[in-house]
């Protein structure tokens, strides 16, 4: 599309701008073009392969957030301070075309290629990176105009104000305080679950693991040859059916995670406790009343469980979460309370989960995610309590549309 946008300016600037002496240029683009589309059939599966980019999502058993619109993310009340920079965004590159017909001569090439950074990103929230990949360095160029008027120049001073406001929210760290996560601007690389495969690996926990989506990649990763993972997060990989039929409704009916169990031999489980899903949440519940399978890890971001013999064998200490203490874990950031917080209510251990919070709040007082958890745990200890309320409303951050 990129090539092909480069070719489409050139047809425009010859037959609409009368531009002369562009034969040569047309001729070798649109022989780089063609040659480029014959190139992706060279592959193993031929025609097949070559449109695999546009049959990939048939093969998907599972839904993938990223892979929707954002839209469609907020039609379910789907909450990420991201967005607010898409509209932000989408409305720059909006005030850039308009900037750009006041040039000397129109570029049919920018007006394309800014619209494809905004058209990959407004198809999934995957996209984002596109605005600036691609959408950026044209939005630029459309800024560079020659003739002028008094909206042009008040568009140009409404994006410049925007810009500088955008970088100093997001820089200061201003704009994350205001919001459900406590990060900030730093060239840091973080792996949330490592405590939890380096405790795996070092106690030498045994196979067969069963483990969920969101931590597959990373057991792969870390594991790997000891460690097979029953899924990761490639949902492309394995047949749809097995998402439907197998993967999916083990989580959900604990009665046929026992029998997968049992034809398995699956000994160790290793689960994010961010995932949200609804038959995660179900899963979470009846394994950890289940006596046969002892907690033996349990972090902000990572549970790992065994078989009540492996536990005995190798000596591990059970976590028990009804008798779980906020002062065994020292986070310095306030949202690492309101994970285990989230988990300790998902799991149905609402005392625990009402700790976790407190110590949350009392890290952040103004922290929107720990103030919708206390209202959450409130509500279900006494629906008439006038708190819920109250934390409701604190619970709300003007970032979320």
């Amino acid at each position: 599309f990129i090539q092909a946008s480069f070719l489409a300016d050139l047809f425009f600037r010859k037959y609409i701008q009368k531009v002369a002496n562009l034969e040569t240029k047309l001729i070798t683009l649109s022989s780089i073009l063609g040659a480029s589309i014959l190139a992706t059939f060279v592959n193993p599966n031929f025609i097949k392969g070559a449109l695999y980019p546009f049959t990939v999502f048939n093969n998907y058993g599972v839904t993938i957030t990223e892979n929707k619109t954002i839209f469609a993310l907020q039609e379910i009340k789907f909450v990420n301070p991201d967005f607010i920079f898409y509209y932000l965004a989408a409305f720059i590159l909006a005030i850039s075309i308009y900037v750009s017909f006041f040039r000397t001569k129109f570029s049919l090439k920018n007006l394309l290629l800014t619209l494809l950074g905004l058209a990959l990103a407004t198809q999934s929230v995957r996209g984002f990176p596109y605005l600036l990949l691609i959408s950026l360095p044209y939005v630029l160029l459309n800024f560079n105009y020659v003739k002028t008027n008094v909206w042009v120049k008040t568009t140009n001073i409404i994006v410049v104000v925007l810009i500088l406001f955008e970088a100093l929210f997001y820089l200061t760290g201003t704009y994350y305080a205001s919001t459900y996560r406590t990060w900030t601007p730093q060239l840091v690389f973080t792996e949330d679950a490592k405590p939890a495969m380096d405790f795996v690996i070092a106690q030498k926990l045994p196979e067969q693991i069963f483990n969920n989506f969101n931590i597959g990649s990373y057991i792969f990763y870390r594991g790997y040859p000891d460690y097979k993972v029953s899924v990761d997060g490639r949902p492309e990989a394995y047949p749809a059916l097995y998402f439907t039929e197998e993967y999916l409704p083990v989580l959900d009916d604990y009665a046929k995670f026992q029998e997968l169990e049992k034809e398995k031999g699956i000994k160790t489980v290793i689960f994010s406790i961010m995932d949200q899903n609804k038959e995660t949440i179900n899963f979470f519940q009846a394994i950890t009343k289940d006596p046969e399978w002892k907690i033996v890890f349990l972090d902000q971001f990572m549970i790992v469980l065994v078989k009540t013999d492996v536990q005995q064998q190798l000596h591990l200490q059970a976590i028990d979460l009804s008798k779980l203490s906020v002062n065994n874990y020292n986070y310095p950031n306030y949202d690492a309370y309101t994970n285990m917080s989230t988990f300790l209510f998902n799991a149905q251990h609402l005392p625990q989960a009402k700790v976790f919070t407190q110590k949350a709040l009392e890290l952040n007082p103004n922290s929107p995610a720990a103030h919708k958890s206390m209202a959450f745990i409130l509500y279900f200890e006494n629906p008439r309590d006038k708190r819920v309320k109250e934390h409701q409303l604190k619970g709300e951050s003007s970032l979320y549309w």
